[in-house]
C-alpha cells in the first residue's frame, strides 16, 4: 500500500525520469544512425556541415543533463522543475523534429545540411552558395510538416549567407 501512495505523491517526478530516461536512450539511438548513416554516405569529416552538427550534438547534450538535474532536485520548488520537465520535452520534441528533417533533406540537392529546430522555428544549414525556389518550396514543406513551422520561421543559410 505504501507503494502505491510513495508513487502517487512522487507522480510527476517519477513521469520526469521516465521522460528523460526515454530521451537519452533515443537521442543515444538516433545518434548512433546518424553515425551509420554517416559511414555509409562517406561526407568529409571537416565539412563545416559536420562540424556544426556536432557542436549542436554537443550543446543538446549539456542542456539534457542540465535540464535533467534541475527536474530531479528535490531541494527546488515544483513550478522549477515542472518548467525544465516541460523544457525537456520540447527539447525531445524539437530533436525528434531535427533529425525527420535531416533524414529527409540528406538525400535531397540540399545535402549536406543540417537541421535545427528551436521554438517553432527551423533553421536549414547548407554548404550551398544558393538554393533554388524548389529547394525553398521543399524545405518550408518538410519544415511545416515535420516541425510546424509557419513558412515566416523558417530560415536557410548557404555557404554565403553572412552570419550575424
Amino acid at each position: 500500500m505504501e507503494n502505491n501512495s510513495f508513487l502517487t505523491r512522487h507522480r510527476s517526478l517519477f513521469m520526469v525520469v521516465l521522460m528523460t530516461a526515454a530521451l537519452l536512450v533515443s537521442s543515444v539511438v538516433n545518434q548512433r544512425r546518424l553515425e551509420e548513416d554517416a559511414q555509409t554516405v562517406s561526407l568529409p569529416v571537416t565539412s563545416a556541415v559536420s562540424v556544426f552538427q556536432a557542436e549542436h550534438a554537443d550543446a543538446y547534450m549539456t542542456d539534457v543533463a542540465a535540464l535533467h538535474a534541475v527536474s530531479i532536485n528535490g531541494t527546488l520548488d515544483t513550478a522549477t522543475r515542472e518548467a525544465a520537465a516541460q523544457r525537456l520535452t520540447q527539447l525531445a520534441a524539437d530533436r525528434e523534429a531535427e533529425a525527420a528533417l535531416d533524414r529527409l533533406l540528406a538525400t535531397s540537392s540540399l545535402a549536406p545540411c543540417a537541421a535545427v529546430v528551436s521554438g517553432g522555428s527551423v533553421t536549414i544549414v547548407t554548404e550551398k552558395a544558393a538554393v533554388t525556389q524548389e529547394e525553398t518550396a521543399l524545405v518550408l514543406t518538410l519544415a511545416a510538416a515535420h516541425a510546424g513551422a509557419a513558412p515566416e520561421s523558417v530560415h536557410i543559410m548557404t555557404a554565403s549567407t553572412p552570419m550575424p
